[in-house]
């Protein structure tokens, strides 16, 4: 198991309420090493198994005066909460059946109060860089797992959080601060926004400060906070597709949540405009039955929401569309749908005839007459573009039936990751 699998089965064991044991034993299977938790009043709550070492090893450990393990406390605090404890000239534990035995420590807390303490052993195999950042992460989940019974809320990092939040709430924020605790400035980079939270009915547990943890580890560019109820995630980009939104899919399905993401947007004081466009992707996302758990910001259907409080969207057909679809109503064609292909394929030709799987003379034919039925040519820009936006209309006004009323295919694209 590797380590990102690893931390990612120890956060999913921690979501189905998994005991202080049951997240050890997962840490030993990658760790590759016998490891033992105490808590806050310095007695072990969990080790890896009573067959990991002899029974008289666990002994010696588990019998340490509280004096020592107050002293191992003290140098991980000095050491900057994680640190490589003890060697063959400096042991911390005394004695001679683990003097040999290296070991590496990690007290972990909230704020500044002492929740536990883990303990790695070097036994089977040779400590690995991975295995330091793995010991912290392994603390964070069993901090989290001890204080979110009292309700309380556990931040991955506090700086970066509060920063967010601070830009969320349309308070102004240094330039040097926002360079430390988010990103550095860059002006060939974009931001975008993205904002996750739970499936509504289908989803039953208070979960957004374990996915904040979750997500951090599948998604390490990205900076988040919880803010109303939701996870917030800010990324700096080269590209719009720099962003591998797909391999988060199967984790948004398993547990039910989806993310709504903004538009890019170059300014970090737009920070806002960009929430309020992720939460109108995740309302349209719903309400225009978009495939995934992934939805985009279609400014265009905003738009559309706006016009039609106060007006019959219908009105803004273009006078062609409307003339066909009453064509195709009176003769029962469906010359509509073969615009519809013709118009979101570049007006291709061929590229239609394969989606409708017919020959491209029968395009041609077919195109032929929708011109003469509507009167106008497809040789003018500004006219496709007409025709495009009412056919968005068409869609918007009746997103569940487009497709089957009109005989369009549901391979074709017609909304590009964004508009």
């Amino acid at each position: 198991m590797d380590y990102d699998s690893s931390l990612v089965q120890l956060f999913d064991a921690l979501i189905q309420g998994a005991s202080t044991q049951g997240l050890i034993n997962i840490a030993r299977e990658y760790l590759g090493n016998p490891l033992h938790v105490s808590d806050y009043n310095l007695e072990i709550v969990a080790y890896s198994g009573e067959k990991e070492i002899k029974d008289r090893i666990w002994d010696l450990v588990t019998s340490c005066d509280a004096r020592k393990h107050l002293e191992l406390l003290r140098l991980a605090q000095k050491k900057n909460d994680l640190h490589w404890m003890g060697d063959s000239k400096d042991p911390i534990l005394l004695h001679e059946e683990v003097i040999d035995h290296r070991t590496i420590g990690h007290y972990f807390r909230q704020g500044n109060k002492i929740l536990g303490h883990i303990m790695l052993f070097e036994y089977y195999q040779n400590f690995r860089d991975s295995d330091f950042s793995y010991i912290k992460k392994l603390g964070d989940i069993l901090a989290y797992q001890q204080i979110r019974n009292n309700n309380l809320k556990f931040a991955g990092n506090p700086e970066v959080e509060m920063t967010l939040a601070l830009l969320l709430n349309k308070r102004h924020i240094a330039d040097e601060t926002i360079a430390r605790n988010l990103f550095p400035p860059d002006p060939a980079h974009h931001f975008i926004l993205a904002v996750v939270e739970s499936v509504p009915g289908k989803n039953n547990h208070n979960l957004p400060p374990v996915f904040l943890n979750v997500l951090s580890t599948k998604m390490p560019e990205g900076r988040m906070v919880i803010y109303q109820d939701k996870i917030v995630m800010l990324f700096q980009c080269y590209k719009l597709n720099e962003i591998d939104w797909g391999k988060m899919e199967p984790f948004f399905e398993e547990y039910c949540i989806r993310c709504g993401v903004s538009n890019p947007f170059s300014r970090i004081e737009d920070i806002r405009i960009a929430y309020q466009e992720a939460l109108n992707a995740l309302e349209n996302g719903v309400f225009f039955l978009q495939p995934g758990h992934v939805h985009n910001y279609y400014p265009l259907f905003h738009i559309f929401d706006i016009v039609n409080r106060d007006n019959n969207l219908l009105r803004f057909l273009h006078p062609a569309i409307t003339k066909l679809l009453d064509y195709d109503n009176i003769y029962h064609t469906k010359w509509f749908g073969d615009l519809t292909v013709f118009i979101f394929s570049d007006c291709d030709m061929q590229r239609t005839a394969d989606m409708l799987c017919v020959h491209k003379n029968t395009i041609h034919y077919r195109i032929k007459k929708v011109e003469e039925i509507m009167g106008y040519s497809f040789k003018d820009a500004v006219f496709i573009f007409s025709l495009k936006l009412s056919v968005f209309i068409l869609y918007y006004l009746d997103p569940e039936a487009f497709y089957k009323k009109y005989e369009v295919p549901h391979s074709l694209k017609i909304f590009p990751d964004r508009i």
